[in-house]
């Protein structure tokens, strides 16, 4: 669970939690590509029939964000959406961490995780 370290302090000391960091830091950028910079390189880089779960899990972080004031660019950076995200109740910090492994998951694996894929054919 590469977000739930987001919302936890990092300890630099040991070599996992290196690793972990740099982890984060390369999710980060990527959710930096597709939220807020190059979206059309990275939705287009997906298999046709998973771009519109691309938009639509896109736009509900990006409304999620907007609601509880949380700055898209934070996602970004793990110090900064730890501190914007500190205020958050239980039930948002885990929507907003499901939220963003949903995201990521699509984004490393060109396909939804098959329980987003099996929700969003039953919503349809």
């Amino acid at each position: 669970m590469i977000f739930m370290s987001l919302f936890r302090p990092s300890f630099e000391s040991s070599p996992s939690a290196a690793s972990a960091e740099a982890e984060v830091q390369r999710t980060s950028e990527i959710f930096g590509e597709a939220i807020m910079d190059s979206v059309s390189s990275v939705r287009d880089s997906l298999p046709e029939q998973h771009r519109a779960h691309f938009e639509t899990l896109r736009q509900e972080i990006i409304d999620f964000t907007k609601a509880h004031g949380i700055p898209k660019e934070s996602l970004t950076k793990p110090a900064a959406l730890r501190e914007a995200t500190s205020k958050l109740s239980i039930p948002d910090l885990e929507r907003l961490a499901l939220l963003l492994e949903r995201f990521e998951y699509l984004l490393k694996n060109g396909e939804p995780k098959k329980e987003d894929y099996t929700e969003a054919l039953e919503y349809a």
